[in-house]
């Protein structure tokens, strides 16, 4: 398999408001191999979420190159490049709280896609396959947490996304849900043939991945490497 993502010697730091540079990220290389499913572990505050943005342009290295498949993406393009080719899931849902799960999932659509009829289509199969079709009218307020980071999910994979960046996706979510929307996300990997980096604190979730990285004092070392079928 050959690498959808890339980074090469990458540092990035940080100003504590003052005049002191606080070094976050030293030397990164780490390759993203297609259709993988990789995991990030690390103490809070170690840089796990920075990495994760690099990766996905939204934060930008102070050194060091970041290319997805083999090409450097210029500024100019970047906004494009992730509403066509990423799909992030945070720890916190963020869905418009006036707005219901179908109409959260379209807007992130419609970003890249002017048919509204298409993306409302696709929107209604996401909520399906997540087993939401019944609660597409409920707000997020009338969702369960798990409900409602399923949501997040569909809307993270509306424009089918070759890369999906993943930042605690089930740090606010009980044992059975994080369960649940960790099977998810494996199920939507293998289906869709995407690539997950997935940044976590659970221990089992850990156990799942056969590519696994902590990082530690801004350094990104690998802690297991076992055979993967894709």
């Amino acid at each position: 398999m050959s690498s959808i993502c890339e980074l090469k010697f990458v540092f990035k730091s940080y100003y504590d408001g003052v005049d002191k540079k606080l070094s976050v990220l030293e030397n990164i290389n780490l390759k993203i191999k297609e259709q993988s499913q990789t995991v990030i572990t690390g103490a809070s505050g170690s840089g796990k979420s920075t990495l994760l943005y690099l990766l996905g342009g939204l934060d930008a290295a102070d050194r060091g190159e970041i290319y997805f498949h083999s090409k450097k993406i210029d500024g100019k393009k970047l906004c494009r490049w992730r509403s066509q080719f990423l799909g992030f899931v945070f720890q916190f849902h963020y869905l418009l709280p006036d707005f219901s799960a179908l109409e959260n999932i379209c807007l992130a659509g419609m970003i890249s896609q002017p048919n509204s009829v298409k993306i409302k289509q696709q929107a209604r199969e996401l909520l399906d396959f997540m087993n939401l079709s019944q609660r597409e009218n409920h707000k997020p307020f009338q969702l369960s947490g798990g409900e409602q980071q399923r949501v997040a999910i569909a809307r993270a994979l509306i424009n089918s996304p070759q890369l999906i960046l993943a930042d605690e996706p089930t740090g606010n979510l009980d044992s059975k849900a994080s369960e649940q929307v960790f099977e998810l996300l494996q199920k939507i990997c293998k289906e869709k043939k995407s690539s997950l980096v997935l940044v976590t604190h659970n221990r089992d979730l850990v156990q799942k991945f056969s590519l696994r990285y902590n990082l530690s004092s801004g350094c990104l070392k690998k802690t297991s490497s076992l055979s993967q079928k894709n």
